[in-house]
């Protein structure tokens, strides 16, 4: 049986409870497993799809940022929806980042929505807060531009902090896409820290 197919009969089966003779907490065990196995195969489906994408350019640099960031997950073999590698502080740090800036809360309920309830920090920042950051900066709509420069605030005082816990979850999801062309204008706004981390003087 496929991963979509168990998916579908998990779904299926908390309405049909007495149908299958068992009790709802059995079912909902079944929907659980079925559902995290469909889950893992998309998963895994996507970084292949994303290997594939990097073929359509010349070089890995010339790549789009997410799909060179993609590219390097699956060579490591580690799909971007775990959280290997995660430090202490790093949950704390998107905690923080939600309550202090406008707009975030809402990319977070899409990360749940889309990868399950917990919190993925390297997939919130560099698949949810990034797009969401650059189409808040260059948007027309003062409330949105400062929500995007609160954005930046709230990232240059972790880096002031000097915590190691979450440095490099800021330099991987946010100082790395501005290494690529068509960043100047958000280069230029950024404050002291950001800048030493990019190597700007």
């Amino acid at each position: 049986m496929t991963h979509d197919a168990c998916g579908h009969i998990a779904r299926d089966a908390l309405s049909r409870a007495e149908f299958f003779g068992v009790t709802p907490s059995e079912l909902r065990a079944m929907q659980t497993r079925a559902l995290a196995e469909s889950d893992d195969y998309r998963r895994d489906h996507c970084a292949v799809e994303a290997d594939k994408e990097l073929k359509r350019y010349p070089t890995t640099l010339s790549a789009p940022p997410f799909v060179q960031r993609e590219h390097r997950f699956a060579e490591a073999g580690q799909m971007k929806y775990r959280n290997d590698g995660l430090e202490p502080g790093d949950h704390a740090f998107i905690e923080r980042l939600v309550r202090d800036v406008p707009g975030l809360a809402g990319e977070l309920n899409k990360q749940r929505r889309d990868c399950g309830p917990e919190v993925l920090p390297y997939v919130f920042l560099g698949g949810y807060a990034w797009p969401w950051f650059l189409r808040c900066f260059r948007s027309d709509n003062s409330a949105d531009r400062a929500a995007a420069l609160s954005y930046i605030d709230a990232l240059e005082r972790e880096l002031g902090t000097e915590d190691n816990d979450t440095r490099n979850l800021i330099l991987i999801e946010f100082i790395e896409w501005l290494e690529n062309p068509g960043y100047d204008d958000v280069r230029a706004v950024l404050p002291p820290h950001l800048r030493r981390k990019l190597g700007m003087a």
